[in-house]
């Protein structure tokens, strides 16, 4: 964990301030031909598919003037014979009928009910025909369902939706473009107690609950200033007093202890321990469950912020926030304002936290909160702590919370945009300005259920063989004010649900689905599963995760095995995801292990694209995915991020250590504030990155206590200064036979405005008895190369006996040569004007 930074810029060689633009359409030629690259390993691994909105997202029309792909051919719809013996569901249906082709079934429940009834069990296939089936409640797929098909028909499109299309209202004129409805009938009878979310049915778009300021989530948040300015708008965050201090759970591993065994493989003793915290003030924010931010001894980046918090039963989540009414002076006008949500970035804008407003006090432009803070793992900083995160704090005695830029939702005053809607909970009235004057525009859907479709079973008992196919998923409620929870040792909160829920389950696939403008996590693997995938799928429009696990464990013991195995995530289409929560990704997994993720394409997301809350396990694949604009919000993380602070005596080794996971064949750009293509942060141990091409990214990181890695045959391109000084590798302390090892790769350095020097990266240990470096290539733009080792500068040449044995730097390379090191390293076949000039080769390399 480090201290944010502003964005940066999309180009890794964006001109310096005052810089002449480059031509139009020109770009620059390493910049264009990396991301044109993407472009065709796109084509290559996921040919067939529409590729456009990759296209844009990697701009190459406007910054590289390249053309567009072609759409992709139209195909006659393929001729498809019923399937006999299913079960189908079409509109203008009857629940009355059979269920046959000629006499459907209308709904998905009665389809369901009809199986379960079955005792043979000979029909399982469930067939939706074209259209949007509207759930009534949660499918519930139990053992007794075990081998269900729940598909569309290959040339037709079938949606379930979580929401109840609004029809039969009468809206009237309210204020200005405003129209209001009373639907007190229509929430009295499908059971639904407020209206925080709203789509349109056709087009399907999501609407805004009136917020201040004005902004649409799917394209920003446009937050108020909060976090660097120098008089913020919100002049205070208030501290809650002090409660009683959790319960604290410690076992050191590296004594006798009662697992019976011990761990003893970190330089950081904190790592070599269990620690946990349950209850006190903790539990009036995330409940129950025990969290590792809750316990006296967190360890690593910033963590004495959360260990002090513990300690002294005093958290630095707030109860509410003081305004600046001179720099907000509308804000007087909204009055109660009880139930508005402030949504409120960490301080160093890792998460965002929502809270209900419970009162407003405008004459002293006070907001108390009511219930809310869990939707980030952690604790924020006060001033005394992280002084540069809050330029405003005193130098002294100064103990504030600092907070990050927020907005307010759910204000009847702020609907003043085309687009915003507000639903008063007290008078059952939804006002709302439509975005014009076409009638679908007043086709709205409201989201009433969280999940559509729960798969649940136990381990004694598991539900299996379950598989949905070609099934869209939509309109699911929003899930930011229930309770969350922190699941292990990374700093993420997750809420435990999603459209889809897997848990107590075996041999479920999910392939060629489509979640597309779902309020929640898309997809959710809990607790004991085996051999769970996701295929060939595409999520985008997300309000948290697309996939996300979350095991369970006995404490530190994970004998039990309850927790998801072998689940494969295969050849997805992830964007545009975490539009509510920042901490968001196309994949977030906490404890589970042994998971494949392979040929996904992931961009335009707030944060890491791939996140493992713990190394639960191990024996984890990613493999051949392709993944930019990451972290465009954090200013913190990798692409891929890591975290190992909690050991876990698991079943597939029967220690605390882990199976190796694999991080292979990917082709990242670490674009924005993305830093490292792999950001292993604390305590990640047990993982091997290989052949790899990281763009635009720092190489091998391994601080915090981390171990037993390697990194190794690896094209990194970084430019000079990187994130934090390290542009090829920056790694910790280690302990004898436990350290990293950096072999064959080839790091090339850009110069960047305004810096000189060489060095490569930074070593806490230049010790050959504890690192293997070895047979590496650098380029810097004078050719030599420095490691800083400790505080000293020592040239590559100079380093210690044993160190970078093989190991050489040169000038850089020109572009051509750099984009053909990346293609031959991803063995993506040349055009043919490259095979004209000769035989690809791979950069050099002196070791295997």
């Amino acid at each position: 964990m480090r201290p944010p930074r502003p964005w940066l810029a999309l180009s890794l060689l964006a001109p310096a301030a005052g810089a002449a633009a480059a031509p139009a359409g020109g770009g620059d030629a390493l910049e264009c031909g990396m991301r044109s690259l993407a472009l065709e390993w796109l084509g290559r691994e996921q040919p067939g598919r529409d590729h456009r909105d990759a296209y844009d997202a990697l701009e190459l029309g406007p910054r590289c003037g390249r053309p567009p792909p072609p759409p992709p051919p139209e195909r006659a719809p393929p001729a498809v014979e019923l399937p006999g013996g299913a079960v189908f569901v079409a509109a203008g249906g009857s629940d009355a009928g059979d269920g046959s082709a000629g006499r459907p079934l209308a709904t998905v429940e009665a389809a369901l009910a009809l199986l379960a009834e079955e005792r043979s069990g000979a029909r399982r296939q469930v067939i939706l025909r074209e259209g949007t089936h509207f759930l009534r409640e949660t499918l519930e797929v139990g053992p007794g369902l075990g081998g269900l098909d729940l598909a569309s028909l290959p040339n037709e499109s079938a949606w379930l939706s979580g929401g109840v299309r609004l029809r039969g209202v009468s809206w009237r004129p309210s204020s200005g473009h405003t129209l209001v409805a009373n639907l007190s009938d229509f929430v009295r009878e499908h059971g639904i107690r407020d209206i925080t979310g709203l789509f349109t049915y056709s087009p399907h778009r999501r609407l805004t609950r009136a917020r201040f300021p004005n902004a649409d989530v799917e394209r920003e948040r446009n937050s108020l200033d909060g976090f660097q300015a120098r008089q913020p708008v919100a002049t205070e965050w208030w501290r809650p007093p002090a409660g009683k201090a959790p319960t604290f759970t410690s076992v050191d591993l590296q004594a006798a202890n009662p697992s019976g065994h011990f761990k003893n493989n970190s330089a950081m003793r904190e790592y070599n321990t269990y620690v946990t915290g349950r209850g006190g003030v903790c539990e009036s924010v995330w409940g129950t469950a025990s969290s590792y931010w809750c316990s006296n001894a967190s360890a690593g980046g910033w963590a004495e912020v959360d260990a002090e918090a513990a300690r002294s039963g005093r958290l630095n989540i707030p109860n509410g926030m003081t305004y600046n009414k001179t720099a907000l002076p509308n804000v007087a006008l909204w009055g109660e304002a009880a139930g508005a949500v402030v949504h409120a970035k960490h301080s160093q804008t890792w998460a965002m936290h929502m809270f209900e407003v419970s009162s407003h006090d405008e004459s002293k432009g006070r907001l108390t909160f009511g219930r809310g803070g869990w939707q980030g793992g952690r604790n924020w900083c006060r001033c005394d702590q992280c002084t540069y995160a809050g330029p405003w704090c005193n130098l002294t005695g100064d103990s504030r919370i600092i907070g990050g830029d927020w907005y307010v939702e759910g204000v009847r005053e702020e609907l003043d945009s085309p687009g915003e809607f507000y639903f008063d909970n007290a008078t059952k009235m939804l006002y709302f300005w439509p975005n014009g004057t076409d009638e679908a525009d007043l086709d709205l859907v409201v989201p009433r259920l969280k999940t559509l479709v729960h798969v649940k079973g136990t381990s004694a008992s598991p539900v299996a063989n379950v598989s949905i196919r070609g099934v869209g998923f939509r309109d699911s409620a929003k899930t930011y004010m229930e309770q969350w929870g922190v699941p292990s040792g990374g700093d993420w909160a997750l809420y435990r649900g999603g459209a889809v829920m897997v848990e107590g389950a075996v041999d479920v696939s999910i392939e060629r689905c489509k979640f597309h403008r779902l309020d929640t996590n898309a997809v959710f693997i809990a607790g004991f599963v085996r051999g769970a995938s996701v295929l060939n799928s595409s999520f985008a429009w997300l309000g948290e995760n697309a996939i996300a696990t979350w095991g369970d464990t006995n404490e530190w013991d994970a004998r039990e095995g309850l927790f998801p195995i072998g689940t494969r995530i295969e050849g997805n289409v992830m964007r545009e995801l975490g539009l509510y929560q920042i901490q968001s990704s196309a994949l977030g997994q906490a404890k589970a292990a042994k998971t494949v993720v392979k040929r996904n394409v992931m961009f335009n997301m707030p944060r890491a694209a791939i996140n493992f809350n713990d190394h639960l396990g191990g024996g984890n694949l990613v493999e051949s995915n392709l993944i930019w604009n990451t972290c465009r919000e954090s200013g913190d993380h990798g692409p891929i991020n890591t975290w190992d602070r909690l050991p876990y005596l698991n079943p597939l080794t029967g220690t605390f250590d882990s199976v190796p996971s694999h991080v292979r064949g990917n082709f990242i750009i670490a674009n924005y504030g993305a830093s490292q293509g792999v950001d292993n942060d604390d305590g990640s141990s047990w993982w091997r990155i290989h052949d790899n091409v990281f763009y635009s990214a720092d190489g091998f990181k391994m601080d915090y206590g981390g171990h037993d890695s390697a990194f190794y045959r690896n094209l990194v391109v970084t430019q000079l200064g990187g994130y934090d000084g390290g542009n090829c590798f920056h790694l910790g302390s280690f302990l004898p036979g436990h350290g990293d090892s950096f072999v064959n790769n080839t790091c090339v350095v850009l110069p960047a405005p305004g810096l000189k020097g060489s060095v490569i990266g930074q070593l806490d240990q230049c010790d050959a008895a504890l690192l293997r470096f070895a047979g590496n290539r650098y380029y810097t733009q004078a050719g030599n190369a420095t490691v800083k080792c400790g505080r000293r500068l020592v040239p590559l040449q100079h380093l210690p006996a044993g160190l970078e044995a093989g190991s050489s730097s040169s000038t850089l390379p020109a572009a051509p040569a750099i984009i053909e090191w990346a293609r031959s390293l991803l063995d993506l076949a040349a055009p043919a004007e490259s095979e004209a000039r000769g035989p690809r080769r791979r950069p050099p390399q002196l070791f295997v």
